[in-house]
């Protein structure tokens, strides 16, 4: 799994691993890091430790008393690296229980600890180990996005995206290159964000998968741009391709700017009817429900979308999304 993946791809995985018995989970350390990943992966933090501490106890035998604990991964000498001599396979594990450790570091807001893990994750993974190193790398540009430093964001998020193509890990290359280019639109760069846009999609076509999360958020992305270029028939194109991707797995990430986007790109055309969904009362809408013209979605709460006066609002709870006006 390594940190990519679908939402039914873990909850299959922790169908899977729950049916396993304790003790062979935890005499097994993949089975261990799989664990503390499908940890990480459904928002248990408390629980990986537990996992981590059994592959501890494995690499400390695999290494002849090598402490291989992930909080104190970046510490560890490279004289101890080399003393004995450690095999791909540990340094692999080694290289792992550091990577998780960054996702939670990145997970508690501790942006410096995450990128120190994540650098020493990468200094250990062995080169083959493709699929691993996309999801390392796209996490460490990840977290200097996250930090603000697109700068180095927009370095790495490439080189993360040709690691995932190269290694089979079509999820990582993909949201790496969405990440891109949000960066490409943070820098105003619109034509280099287009481009990367497509690129995605004529990927996905050509080698004919289907990642209907990537995919739409693809879509989103090209019609916010084709809104930034008043292309606002084309824009809505994009956007109703992106929306039902998003409709398919009740992806409020894709949905939320999606109808937002869409709302008023059909407003400036003059669409107002189809904006507020041809009606003057409230539309509720949810991830799993109907989804009807350009209403609002919302996971949780109660996201309504009402004309008022010759504009219209569109509130989630308390709060206005999108006021407009006529």
């Amino acid at each position: 799994m390594h940190g990519s993946g679908s939402k039914s791809d873990l909850t299959n995985l922790l169908h899977w691993l729950e049916r396993l018995p304790e003790e062979v989970v935890h005499s097994r350390p993949r089975l261990c890091l799989l664990s503390a990943w499908a940890m990480y992966g459904s928002g248990q933090p408390e629980a990986i430790d537990l996992f981590l501490l059994s592959v501890e106890s494995h690499l400390r035998d695999a290494g002849s008393g090598l402490v291989a604990r992930a909080d104190r991964l970046a510490e560890t000498t490279e004289a101890t690296l080399d003393v004995p001599p450690l095999s791909r396979d540990v340094l692999s594990m080694i290289a792992e229980v550091a990577a998780i450790c960054a996702f939670t570091a990145r997970a508690r807001g501790d942006l410096p600890r995450a990128i120190e893990l994540f650098r020493r994750a990468l200094e250990l993974l062995p080169g083959n180990e493709l699929h691993l190193r996309a999801v390392v790398t796209g996490g460490l540009a990840d977290v200097h996005y996250m930090g603000g430093d697109v700068l180095t964001a927009g370095s790495l998020f490439p080189e993360a995206s040709a690691i995932g193509w190269e290694g089979g890990n079509t999820y990582m290359a993909l949201f790496s290159a969405r990440r891109l280019a949000k960066v490409q639109v943070m820098q105003g760069y619109l034509h280099q964000a287009a481009d990367t846009h497509r690129q995605m999609l004529q990927l996905l076509a050509r080698r004919g998968e289907q990642h209907a999360t990537v995919a739409g958020n693809a879509y989103v992305g090209m019609g916010e741009i084709m809104c930034e270029w008043n292309d606002l028939d084309a824009a809505v194109q994009q956007l109703w391709e992106g929306i039902e991707l998003g409709k398919q797995g009740a992806n409020a990430r894709i949905l939320l700017p999606g109808y937002v986007a869409l709302t008023r790109a059909l407003q400036a055309l003059g669409d107002a009817g189809l904006a507020t969904t041809q009606g003057n009362s409230d539309v509720e809408c949810t991830a799993g429900g109907h989804l009807p013209g350009a209403a609002m979605v919302g996971t949780r709460r109660r996201c309504v979308c009402r004309p008022v006066g010759a504009g219209t609002r569109i509130t989630c709870g308390r709060q206005t999304l999108l006021p407009t006006r006529g």
